[in-house]
Formats: C-alpha cells, sequence, structure tokens
C-alpha cells in the first residue's frame, strides 16, 4: 500500500498592507497605509519548525501634518513648504525567518494529531534596499511576528500574517530632504533611532517537493 505523500517545501504570493514607525508617527499602528506585495518560499524542517525566505516591495508614506499630537518642531500648520516633513517611497524587503508552529500542521487521513490550522510565530533577518537611504542603499534589521494558516486541501494553504520589521538605522523616513534625519537635535541616541515598517499580508501558496513518507505496515 502506497503511503500519503508528503511535501517539504511550500511557495506561495502575498499581498496586503504597508505602514511606517518612526520620527512622524512614533506610535498609531495602521495609519497612512500603502500597498505591499511579495512572494516566499517555505520549508519544512519538522512538524513545527518553517524556515522562510521572502521577498517583495512595500510604499511607506507619512505626513507631519497629521500627527500633531507628536509636536515636531517647526512643522508647518497651514500647509506651506511641508515637503521637508513628508516622505513617500518605495522599498523593497527581503526576509530569512525561522518559524514555529503552535500546531502539528498538515493534512492527514490518519494522523489524529495532524490539524488543517495552525497560528505561528516568526523572527529573523531582514534586509530593506531603497534608492532614498542617507548613503547606503541597503539597511539591515530584524524582523518578527505572527501569523495564522489553514490548508484548503491536501496542497493548498491560505493564511494571513503580521510583521513588524526595526530598521538598524534612523533614515527610513528620510526622501529628498534631511530633515527628518534628526528632527528634534539630539544626535544619534540609541533610543530615537526607532524607525520601523510593518506589513499586514493575506497569502496563498502551494505544497512542493514531493517527499514520499513512510509505509505502516501492519502484519498478520
Amino acid at each position: 500500500v502506497s503511503a500519503q505523500p508528503r511535501y517539504i517545501g511550500e511557495i506561495g504570493l502575498r499581498g496586503g498592507v504597508a505602514f511606517y514607525n518612526g520620527d512622524i508617527n512614533s506610535s498609531k499602528v495602521f495609519r497612512d497605509l500603502s500597498p505591499a506585495a511579495g512572494a516566499f518560499l517555505r520549508f519544512k524542517a519538522n512538524d513545527f519548525l518553517n524556515f522562510k525566505i521572502d521577498g517583495g516591495f512595500a510604499n511607506l508614506k507619512c505626513d507631519a501634518r497629521n500627527y500633531t499630537e507628536n509636536a515636531m518642531p517647526d512643522v508647518p500648520q497651514d500647509g506651506s513648504d511641508i515637503y521637508p516633513f513628508a516622505f513617500d517611497k518605495r522599498i523593497m524587503t527581503f526576509d530569512a525567518l525561522i518559524i514555529w508552529n503552535f500546531f502539528k500542521y498538515g493534512f492527514s487521513n490518519y494522523d489524529k494529531d495532524v490539524k488543517r490550522h495552525t497560528p505561528y510565530a516568526m523572527l529573523g533577518p531582514t534586509m530593506s534596499l531603497a534608492r532614498e537611504w542617507s548613503g547606503n542603499e541597503f539597511r539591515g534589521g530584524i524582523a518578527f511576528g505572527a501569523g495564522y494558516k489553514f490548508k484548503l486541501g491536501e496542497r493548498v494553504n491560505i493564511g494571513v500574517e503580521f510583521t513588524m520589521h526595526k530598521i538598524f538605522s534612523d533614515d527610513l523616513d528620510i526622501d529628498e530632504y534631511d530633515y527628518l534625519d534628526d528632527p528634534y537635535k539630539m544626535g544619534k541616541v540609541k533610543y530615537k533611532n526607532n524607525d520601523y515598517y510593518s506589513l499586514l499580508m493575506g497569502f496563498i501558496s502551494f505544497d512542493v517537493f514531493r517527499k514520499r513518507g513512510s509505509c505502516r505496515y501492519i502484519g498478520k
């Protein structure tokens, strides 16, 4: 009797929205939403541990006039000369993430411990690329987040995930002007190096790289 096949890979597409947190928007989430999209490849190490490589793009924008509670210095309230206090840029993103499934995830007709859905947590390094950085176009950082996935069929998965990306620099919000590089005139202190961008993405994926499972044999 042939055993039920297993798949150790997963390839998919994702799309959703992105938003920024930094000197202008220090704490508000899901503000100034912009589109984001990408693709990913996931590898299954065991029933709980996965590794994912993904890439894509996200548009990020913010306008200081919409965040008067942040009390940024010298921001005009009449709309004049606003360009140094706003930015709009597109970045490319690359992540290498370790994923931990909370449940034993998969599709099985005989293993009752296997579930067709699971929440999961993610952590790993990230790299961002944009032309408008000050200096080098690449910026490293760390990404972390959580998600939920559901198996529609033996090889088809859908889900949603939220990730935050901490950039190891303070120039995510710099466009063609450098005012937002240090708007509070505090110098490069660590606790003001607080540039993040976040992604809320839905995805669909297909299992690939078939690996034949071991056959369960019951003797006479």
